[in-house]
């Protein structure tokens, strides 16, 4: 039997460890539907310009093998006024490795810029809580299809632009993709329409 000291540093300790576990956000696991079947994957959103690549490793597993992905946000620092709306900025993301990494950067994409990054002048002209219907790569094309949440709001053409620039950017930056298709709801002749 352990004493009540013995107990209430047992607690201490535990509820220490919560509080350290909810503060770094937690390993949360979601999976990805992917050809393959249903794959658990690490949080894509634990990344380098957050947590360095070693504590990045330490979230997601000492043996996590990371790859590098560029996500696109523009910078009120670089272009002065946002004059030009399609003038968007890379920002360097580390991800869990994986087949789908295209599918790892948009998700990146679309989770905005950090806190850190914010600080430095980057921004997103996406809305917030966006999420990925499909996305697939054949012949140099990547398709991407988004939910509704996309179109919410959606109002002049210069934000358009901005939204059009940050997803293909993304996409581009594979040597697989050559060209990219966005939809809404299956929709691309409507999608991001100012």
């Amino acid at each position: 039997m352990l004493r009540n000291s013995s107990k209430n540093e047992v607690v201490k300790i535990l509820v220490a460890g919560l509080v350290a576990f909810v503060a770094l956000g937690g390993m949360v696991l979601i999976g990805k539907t992917l050809e393959l079947g249903y794959i658990p994957a690490p949080s894509p959103r634990v990344t380098k310009s957050d947590l360095g690549a070693d504590r990045a490793k330490a979230l997601l597993g000492a043996d996590q093998e990371l790859s590098t992905v560029k996500v696109y946000f523009g910078n009120s620092n670089l272009n002065k006024d946002m004059a030009d709306c399609g003038l968007v900025y890379p920002v360097d993301r580390q991800v869990a490795k994986t087949q789908a990494v295209a599918r790892a950067a948009l998700t990146e994409l679309l989770s905005g810029p950090t806190q850190p990054e914010k600080n430095g002048g980057y921004s997103t002209s996406l809305n917030a809580g966006v999420k990925i219907n499909s996305l697939t790569i054949a012949n140099g094309v990547a398709r991407v299809d988004f939910d509704e949440k996309m179109d919410e709001g959606m109002g002049g053409s210069c934000r358009v632009e901005a939204i059009r620039s940050q997803i293909e950017k993304t996409l581009l930056q594979f040597p697989s993709v050559k060209s990219v298709v966005v939809s809404v709801e299956g929709n691309s002749a409507e999608a991001l329409q100012p």
